[in-house]
């Protein structure tokens, strides 16, 4: 005999309708040792009570040897479908085997059969029939259930079976794609590879291929499956290539995302570092140039040469200065500022930059928070947001700038927020355009007239501060930037005001310079010397702090950030402790982390990078301050 889909050594369950009990012990001593395994028959003389024990028990099989059997199948088979049922009938009328078998009935056997072998294969195929197909429907539960996507496809390629989990996945119903071909989602670029994938896997019964496709969504769009395919041609039961698949769109986005997260910390550092060896070159050119346009008459004939030179110079700088934003490299100096002054003390460079085509205006209120901010940064954001509104009204149009208060921000933070915002009337954007408009070197501008970095800068900053960004724009309809910064309460920092004028009262004083690029030194000393003080140079902060023990008197320490082994704010750091009577003086425009100094204390001059010589004279002067007299070094520990 075939073996039983019983668990071994466990009977069946057989429940027997009869009215007659002698048929039911002749019925029980025939399927005793059912494939070695006594069946278990419990018999009922009436429907009411076989009814009863279809509810109360486990049936793997019901024989039926009433009259009206095939009226009880009928109603049984609807409470019960997954039980079998087998009708036992001397009548070999064909019609009453199709009834029986439309009612539900799975087989028909002889009532009176004298030989067990037909009860015993009825019986046994029954109770197989009915395993399968509970089988069957928990496979098909369990697929119509899974996450992932499960197709069959046949030796042409063509999809003999997909999950219901493809409406989920690429929002097609699983009619729509049930005997379609198998490329027909599959990209064009694609293609070679499913194909190859498919001769692979055909090749060898029970063979396993792994593939990556990027199958087309109902919407249009393409999402990235992961699959395993393997043969089972040769398997009866499925004679098909059955395909897994995953849905890792998102997963390859977050790699992708992460790989050029990791590709613009790169970029930034090397940024940084460029930026930070350009500025000390343009130090030079920007301070050099000031020196010679001292000794320059204002109409002599290479006084304007000169200024060009300058001019290019700050062009420079200010691409530096983006650099350093984007790398959020730059050395900030946060001052608690009003927003409505800084963006009234921008409005000159703003209307210049901007030219005469463009009417700008002002709506600021005065009722905005404090906001501790660098104002240097700030200016900049400022003016990059106009030129950025600059382009795109190259017919002219209208500005606006506007300081006012929030409660909350868009990214939720409790306020108060002190708000810029910056509308134009513009282009606009399109909704692809705003989703890039942030990113490095992204510039919808021709070739050769924009790097790409002015909005990354903004950003950069407006980041770096604290704070957020909204944008609203639409083609044709102009462009808003709302920025939001968090107010501080508090009384407003003084901010230096920027001059050219050149201080000639050092007054003897000694400074002592430390960097270690030789220009930068020359060009500060020179400048320093030239302002009356008495300056002393040295590489490093080892040769400063041996200057400093050597007994010198020095009224002021002008160090540079980025120095050799140790930074500057550490050299000021130790200065202060031993030499409290040195008043320190940074310069850099650059501020790696390795150089453990992003946010200066508000304590600290500071100048940054590339300089203007009465910068650098200002700074000194207003550091040093009343002389007092000397005191005794403090001895060396």
């Amino acid at each position: 005999m075939e073996p039983s889909s019983t668990p071994a050594g466990a009977p069946l369950e057989v429940l027997l309708l009869d009215g007659d009990a002698a048929q039911a012990d002749r019925v029980a001593r025939l399927l005793a040792g059912v494939d070695g395994a006594d069946a278990q028959v419990t018999h009922v003389a009436d429907r009411a009570a076989a009814l009863a024990a279809l509810d109360a028990r486990r049936c793997d099989v019901v024989l039926v040897g009433t009259a009206d059997g095939v009226d009880f199948i009928a109603d049984a088979s609807a409470r019960r479908p997954a039980v079998p049922f087998v009708l036992m009938s001397d009548d070999d009328d064909p019609a009453l085997d199709r009834r029986a078998l439309q009612a539900g009935a799975v087989d028909r056997v002889d009532r009176d059969v004298a030989d067990a072998r037909p009860l015993r294969r009825a019986v046994r195929y029954a109770a197989e029939r009915a395993h399968r197909a509970r089988l069957e429907s928990r496979f098909r539960a369990l697929i119509d259930r899974a996450h992932d996507l499960v197709v069959v496809v046949d030796w042409c390629g063509v999809v003999r079976f997909i999950s219901p989990s493809v409406q989920r996945i690429l929002g097609y119903a699983q009619a729509e794609r049930t005997g379609t071909d198998m490329t027909k989602d599959v990209h064009p670029d694609d293609l070679p590879v499913i194909w190859g994938a498919f001769e692979e896997v055909a090749q060898t019964a029970g063979h396993v291929v792994s593939l990556v496709l990027r199958l087309r969504h109902a919407d249009g769009t393409y999402r990235t499956i992961e699959m395993k395919a393997s043969n089972h041609l040769e398997d009866p039961a499925v004679q098909g290539i059955v395909v897994n698949g995953w849905d890792v769109t998102e997963r390859i986005d977050l790699t992708a995302r992460h790989i050029a997260a990791q590709r613009l910390e790169a970029l930034g550092q090397l940024a940084g570092g460029v930026a930070h060896d350009f500025n000390n070159l343009l130090t030079v050119i920007r301070a050099q140039t000031d020196l010679v346009l001292m000794d320059l008459p204002p109409d002599g004939p290479l006084t304007a040469d000169v200024q060009s030179v300058q001019d290019a110079a700050d062009r420079a700088a200010r691409l530096t200065g983006q650099l350093l934003a984007f790398s959020r490299d730059q050395i900030m100096q946060p001052r608690r500022v009003d927003l409505c002054t800084v963006v009234r003390q921008t409005g000159h460079l703003v209307e210049r930059v901007i030219g005469e085509t463009i009417a700008v205006t002002y709506d600021l209120d005065e009722g905005a928070p404090p906001v501790v901010v660098d104002p240097g940064q700030l200016e900049q954001v400022v003016l990059n947001l106009a030129v950025n509104a600059r382009d795109a009204m190259p017919a002219g149009g209208s500005l606006v700038f506007s300081v006012g208060r929030r409660a909350v921000c868009a990214r939720g933070g409790g306020g108060p927020w002190a708000v810029l915002t910056v509308r134009d009337t513009g282009v606009g954007m399109d909704a692809a355009t705003r989703a890039r408009i942030f990113e490095p070197f992204f510039t919808t501008k021709s070739k050769g007239r924009g790097t790409g970095l002015g909005l990354a800068t903004v950003h950069g900053v407006v980041t770096q501060l604290g704070g957020c960004i909204e944008v609203v724009s639409a083609p044709g309809e102009g462009t808003e930037f709302v920025l939001c910064f968090p107010g501080s309460a508090g009384p407003l920092d003084a901010v230096a005001t920027p001059t050219d004028a050149f201080t000639l009262d050092g007054g003897g004083r000694r400074v002592l310079v430390v960097e270690d690029d030789d220009a930068v030194a020359q060009v500060a000393v020179r400048v320093l010397r030239r302002a009356a003080f008495q300056v002393t140079r040295v590489r490093d902060a080892e040769a400063a702090l041996l200057a400093l023990e050597a007994g010198a008197a020095f009224d002021v320490l002008v160090s540079d950030v980025v120095l050799p082994r140790q930074s500057g704010l550490q050299l000021v750091a130790v200065a202060r402790a031993r030499w409290p009577r040195v008043r320190p003086v940074l310069m850099s425009g650059y501020a790696p982390e390795e150089a453990g100094v992003g946010t200066l204390p508000t304590d600290l001059p500071f100048v940054r990078k590339p300089f203007r010589p009465a910068t650098l004279v200002e700074a000194v002067r207003r550091a040093t301050g009343p002389l007092s007299p000397a005191p005794t070094p403090a001895p060396v520990p």
